[in-house]
């Protein structure tokens, strides 16, 4: 039986051992312009050095309007590479494989970023509404179309920093949605994930 301190294959990238980190969002680490600060780097260095050999890093906005806050961390600019490869160089020092969660709010976006839309006009969560009943805007298929490409160049920008794989946050689904291309929700009908970046 393989343990936990062995080697581990995922596609085509060898894992020096099988401890991971999940992704857990640092809500007051970042600043409003999405940029990985000094606390993020010294936050997962830190966990590379403690011998974790997959790392995640947390859920990281590709537009600035789909933020759980206004301090929470992006890639939708090119200014945000250098800091974000900062923190896989970091973790890249002690052999860990980097990936990245890229991430829109959709519905649940903070209304000090943007306003909760999704592919269908469903009822916001509470805990993101405030316990206010309230109705996400159905988005167009040209801002559908829009979000696929902000995912895609989120994604090459995460390639540029290091990143090794990338584990997007399934965002384009619908609710007996009448645009039935984008519903219902099947991983692989999924407009978002099913462009893969290429080197």
């Amino acid at each position: 039986m393989p343990k936990v301190t062995d080697p581990i294959i995922i596609n085509k990238t060898t894992v020096k051992n099988r401890l991971t980190m999940a992704p857990t969002v640092k809500f007051d680490f970042a600043g409003p312009d999405g940029k990985a600060t000094q606390k993020h780097i010294e936050h997962y260095r830190e966990r590379a050095a403690a011998n974790c050999g997959l790392i995640c890093v947390e859920a990281t906005a590709v537009t600035p309007d789909g933020r759980f806050g206004p301090i929470h961390m992006g890639l939708w600019d090119d200014s945000q590479i250098e800091g974000h490869k900062a923190i896989t160089d970091a973790c890249h020092k002690y052999g860990a494989t980097m990936l990245i969660q890229l991430n829109h709010t959709g519905i649940t976006s903070n209304p000090e970023c943007g306003e909760a839309i999704g592919p269908s006009a469903v009822q916001v969560p509470s805990y993101a509404s405030g316990g206010v009943e309230k109705i996400a805007r159905a988005m167009t298929l040209d801002e559908i179309h829009t979000m696929q490409e902000s995912f895609v160049a989120a994604a090459i920008r995460a390639q540029k920093a290091g990143d090794t794989s990338l584990s997007p946050l399934p965002f384009v689904k619908c609710f007996n949605c009448p645009r039935c291309q984008y519903g219902p929700f099947m991983p692989h009908k999924c407009p978002a994930e099913m462009k893969r970046c290429k080197n």
